[in-house]
C-alpha cells in the first residue's frame, strides 16, 4: 500500500505519484493497440499524459503552498488557489480511465458540465440504482469582491492650487499604500498608479468613466477595500465627485445615495467595503461557501464546485437554479484516490 502524500519540511506538499505509476503499468499491460479495434486513444497514453498533468499540478501546488508559508498569510486567497489546484487535480485523475487496472478506490466520471462550472471536484456520490447522479445547485446568494469607487467628475483632477496635493490611502486584505497626486494628472494615471501596488495591497483599479473602480483581488467576506482621504488638495472639481460604495446587484455600478464628498469627515476616516461569499444549496442541501466556491459534505454527495462569475446564465453572481454536471460511476478507476491524499495532507479534508 502506497504511502500517503506528506508535508516537507517546509511545509510543502511531496507528492506520492505510486498509484499513478500503476494505473500507467496496468493501462500498459491491458491496452489493445487501435489495429485490434479500439477507436479510442490507447488507456496507456492517457495515464501517461494524466500522469504529467497531475506533477506539474503538484508543482504548482508546492509553489502556493510556499508563497503561503513565506508569507505568513495563509488566507482566502491561498485557500482558494489551493481549492482550484487541487479541483483541477481530481478533474484529470477522475478522467484516467485505464481498462482493468486494479483498483484503489471508486471512481467518477463527470459528464454535461455547465458552462456556469468553473472546476470541480467529487469525493463521493451515492449514484443509486440508476447508477448516475444529476447535480443541481440553486444560488441563494451571489458571491462580490470587495468594492468601492473614486469619482473625479472628469478625465483629470482638479485641485484649487497648481502645486495642491490629492492624498489617498488604499488598503486591502494585503496591506496598505499612500499615493499623492498633483492637479492636472489623470484619472488613467490614477489608476496605473494603484494597481502599480496591487501586490502590496491585494486591491486592483479599473478606469471606468470618470473615476476609478477599486477592487479586491478576489471574492468572499474574508476580502475588503478601504479607501481613505489623507488630503483632499482643496477639490475645486465637479460636486459629484467623491467615494461611492457600489450597487448591492451590480458591482461595477456606483450607489448615487452614498456619495461622500472628498472633503468631509467621513472620507479622512476611511471608507471600507466588505466581499460576500457565495450561498445556496446543492441537490437541496445547504452548502459551505466561500468565495465563489459551494462545499457539500453530506451522506449522499461530497463536492466541492467552484462556479464562474461571468459564463452561464446563473452562476456565482446570477442567483437561479441549474443542473451542474452528471456523476456517473467509472468502473475501475484507482486514480481518484490520489486527491484524497493531496487533500488531507493539506488539511482540506
Amino acid at each position: 500500500m502506497p504511502e500517503p502524500i506528506q508535508p516537507s519540511s517546509h511545509g510543502n506538499v511531496v507528492p506520492d505519484l505510486s498509484r499513478l505509476n500503476v494505473l500507467r503499468q496496468g493501462a500498459g499491460d491491458g491496452a489493445r493497440p487501435e489495429s485490434a479495434g479500439n477507436t479510442k486513444p490507447r488507456d496507456a497514453a492517457d495515464v501517461s499524459a494524466s500522469l504529467a498533468q497531475v506533477k506539474s499540478l503538484l508543482a504548482e501546488l508546492d509553489k502556493a503552498s510556499n508563497e503561503a508559508a513565506q508569507s505568513g498569510d495563509p488566507g482566502a486567497a491561498a485557500r482558494q488557489k489551493v481549492d482550484d489546484i487541487i479541483a483541477s487535480i481530481d478533474a484529470v485523475v477522475a478522467g484516467a480511465k485505464p481498462g482493468g487496472a486494479a483498483g484503489g478506490g471508486p471512481g467518477y466520471s463527470i459528464e454535461n458540465v455547465n458552462e456556469a462550472v468553473r472546476k470541480y471536484s467529487v469525493q463521493h456520490a451515492d449514484l443509486g440504482s440508476t447508477g448516475s447522479l444529476d447535480v443541481q445547485i440553486e444560488v441563494t446568494q451571489s458571491a462580490q469582491q470587495a468594492a468601492q469607487y473614486l469619482s473625479f467628475g472628469g478625465l483629470a483632477l482638479d485641485l484649487e492650487q497648481p502645486n495642491s496635493t490629492f492624498a489617498i490611502e488604499v488598503t486591502g486584505r494585503r496591506g496598505s499604500q499612500q499615493l499623492s497626486f498633483a492637479s492636472g494628472t489623470a484619472v488613467a494615471d490614477v489608476t496605473a498608479a494603484i494597481n502599480a501596488f496591487t501586490d502590496q495591497t491585494g486591491v486592483h483599479a479599473t478606469h471606468q468613466g470618470n473615476g476609478v473602480l477599486l477592487e479586491s483581488e478576489q471574492f468572499g467576506r474574508e476580502e475588503f477595500v478601504s479607501i481613505q482621504i489623507v488630503d483632499d488638495g482643496n477639490w475645486a472639481g465637479p460636486a459629484q465627485a467623491g467615494v461611492y460604495q457600489v450597487r448591492a446587484r451590480n458591482a461595477q455600478a456606483p450607489d448615487p445615495t452614498t456619495r461622500i464628498a472628498f472633503g468631509g469627515a467621513a472620507a479622512f476616516r476611511g471608507q471600507s467595503d466588505q466581499g460576500q461569499d457565495i450561498q445556496g444549496t446543492v441537490n437541496g442541501e445547504l452548502a459551505t461557501g466561500r468565495g465563489f466556491i459551494l462545499h457539500v459534505d453530506v451522506p449522499t454527495l461530497r463536492a466541492r464546485i467552484a462556479l464562474s462569475a461571468t459564463e452561464g446564465e446563473v452562476n456565482a453572481q446570477r442567483l437561479g437554479t441549474f443542473t451542474a454536471f452528471t456523476i456517473a460511476k467509472n468502473e475501475g478507476s484507482a486514480a481518484s484516490s490520489i486527491a484524497h491524499d493531496v487533500r488531507s495532507s493539506l488539511g482540506l479534508q
